[in-house]
């Protein structure tokens, strides 16, 4: 029996071949800099954004077809995943604007000193203000 004789009899359309899987690329060592572990937790991110988009388009294709309840609720489920997975993404880029605005010296930013302690006599200390 094949997929046509199968949809006939059930009167429904015959699904599309399930696309080849998806692969995830293997884990990339890092040194351990923030930079590093952004690119590589963006692209994990990304990865399983492309795994789930095609997985999606099944698991809405399956629930049409079945009309059944739990096969909703399943694509629900991997549409919610999928939406946190864009919001993780886009909070990485934030952080890593954080970051860099942190760490890049601006040209005209004033140089705030705290806690300033000056290692000498009284004496000295004394006539460094005077001066």
């Amino acid at each position: 029996m094949t997929d046509d004789t199968i949809a006939e009899i059930l009167d429904r359309t015959a699904l599309s071949p399930v696309p080849p899987s998806v692969t995830v690329p293997a884990p990339v060592a890092t040194d351990g800099t923030q930079t590093n572990d952004a690119t590589y937790a963006r692209e994990n991110i990304r990865a399983l954004i492309d795994a789930g988009i095609p997985t999606l388009q099944n698991l809405i294709r399956i629930a049409n077809d079945s009309q059944h309840p739990r096969a909703y609720e399943v694509a629900t489920q991997l549409m919610k995943t999928m939406s946190d997975l864009n919001k993780d993404l886009m909070e990485i880029h934030k952080k890593e604007m954080e970051l860099s605005e942190k760490t890049a010296p601006t040209e005209n930013a004033p140089i705030q000193v705290k806690n300033a302690v000056f290692v000498g006599t009284t004496k000295e200390l004394r006539d460094h203000l005077k001066s």
